[in-house]
């Protein structure tokens, strides 16, 4: 006589999925179960690091792992050369309180090293010279390297280190034309870079910033 065993169905409690993801294998402990059409726990909705220049890499410790569309936002590209040019002719008489030249004038940033090149011209009586100043935020210096001048006058440089502005002497009435180069250093503020001009004798004659001068920083 042979016995049939018949097994008793009853109802399985199931728990909610509880898989980890890792680096190798392991086993579980668990003596649980769970269903065929549960959801596993494989993504999150943090936004992934925006990627900067410079970055180290790091393999992370999240337990959850990257959605195959996900998207790293991006540091925009640095700005490696600004140049800025005077719009129209700018016109001094009889002060010698510096002003900011017209359209220039550039954004610097923060502990950031730039070498910096001027080209204008400029018409300048005998009586009254003139003087040029580059302001920089609080704690920038300013070193001149060269200083050239193609005309009636001659320049007598001043660097951001003994402080004060570069003066242009004019032998006789005329037009200057003049390039400076030289390196700023932003300390740890970030501002503007700016242009100033006025006549070194006040006079009442006009001092004139013709159009289309120019100033490039080049980040280093």
């Amino acid at each position: 006589m042979s016995i049939v065993v018949t097994p008793i169905p009853r109802l399985i409690d199931l728990a909610a999925p509880a898989f980890t993801l890792g680096t190798s294998n392991a086993a579980g402990s668990a003596a649980t179960a769970v269903a065929s059409d549960s959801t596993l726990l494989a993504f999150d909705t943090t936004v992934p690091d925006a990627i900067t220049y410079g970055q180290s890499g790091a393999a992370g410790t999240a337990v959850v792992t990257s959605r195959r569309d996900h998207a790293h936002a991006m540091a925009a590209e640095p700005t490696t050369f600004l140049i800025t040019t005077v719009p129209a002719n700018q016109t001094i008489t009889n002060s010698t309180t510096l002003v900011n030249v017209s359209g220039m004038v550039s954004a610097v940033l923060a502990n950031t090293t730039y070498a910096v090149e001027l080209g204008f011209s400029c018409d300048i009586r005998t009586a009254s010279d003139a003087k040029f100043l580059l302001t920089l935020p609080t704690d920038g210096v300013l070193a001149w390297w060269a200083r050239f001048n193609f005309g009636t006058g001659t320049i007598i440089a001043k660097d951001g280190v003994t402080g004060g502005p570069m003066v242009l002497i004019a032998t006789t009435n005329g037009i200057n034309h003049v390039n400076i180069t030289g390196q700023i250093i932003i300390g740890d503020n970030a501002g503007n870079a700016q242009l100033q001009f006025a006549q070194n004798s006040a006079v009442a004659e006009n001092t004139i910033m013709y159009e289309g001068g120019w100033m490039r920083l080049t980040q280093l």
